[in-house]
């Protein structure tokens, strides 16, 4: 407090001011500045409260924000979820989060064991190919439709799940055969086959182009002469499928 006649500043226990010697006596107004200042680090004190916890509230959400990104440089994409990538930069591999290699759709754990796969599957689709005689491609079969009837060949490229029931492939067969749509390796849309496979047999290949929406195949097509209709396009019936 201080001193109401020079106005020197005194201590809250002393009774007379050290400067001009005047008595202190007042009571009242003793309580009363006491009570200013209880009440004045009360309110302060609420305020160093509260921006303590703004404080606090901002670096949680930091946290979070930079959790959710993408961690591959320079990508502000947000990460799937519980990975630390977004779907550009995670590994292909099923149930895996790991960042992809370099000119890779997988991560380096799974990038040579993807590529042994995939030799394997080449010497595999190649002895069937070699022990059934079949030396027909797609390309051959699509401008001769007509002439080739019946006959099988290969055809590899990416499929996807499709719903074009047609021609001898009408809606009858659905509960029977799935469709899909396969574009051939360096094919464009006017390239593409509809191949209709038969759901008993092929039913792990129609489990994975569920999960996976779109996936590389290798397969071994006939046109079914009992189904080949005039004017159709490029439709055939699957026999053999491997894919990836």
């Amino acid at each position: 407090m201080f001193c109401k006649k020079c106005g020197y500043e005194i201590q809250e226990d002393s009774d007379r001011c050290p400067n001009c010697k005047c008595e202190i006596n007042n009571i009242e107004e003793k309580n009363m500045y006491k009570e200013k200042i209880v009440k004045l680090i009360k309110e302060n004190k609420k305020k160093v409260i509260a921006i303590v916890i703004l404080c606090m509230v901002i670096i949680i959400c930091i946290g979070i924000k930079v959790q959710k990104r993408c961690q591959y440089p320079k990508c502000s994409n947000t990460s799937i979820e519980g990975g630390r990538y977004c779907y550009i930069h995670t590994c292909s591999y099923s149930g895996c989060k790991n960042q992809k290699a370099y000119n890779s759709t997988y991560c380096y754990t799974h990038k040579r064991e993807s590529e042994e796969k995939k030799s394997e599957e080449n010497d595999k689709f190649s002895n069937y190919l070699k022990n059934n005689g079949i030396t027909l491609t797609a390309t051959e079969v699509q401008y001769n439709l007509a002439n080739n009837v019946g006959e099988k060949f290969s055809l590899k490229g990416n499929a996807s799940l499709d719903d074009y029931y047609n021609y001898g492939y009408s809606d009858d067969i659905e509960s029977r055969y799935f469709c899909i749509r396969v574009r051939p390796t360096g094919g464009s849309y006017t390239d593409e086959w509809y191949i209709y496979c038969l759901r008993t047999s092929f039913s792990a290949l129609y489990n994975a182009l569920l999960e996976k929406k779109n996936i590389s195949v290798k397969m071994v097509c006939y046109i079914d002469k009992n189904r080949y209709e005039k004017g159709q396009g490029n439709m055939a019936s699957a026999e053999y499928a491997i894919w990836n």
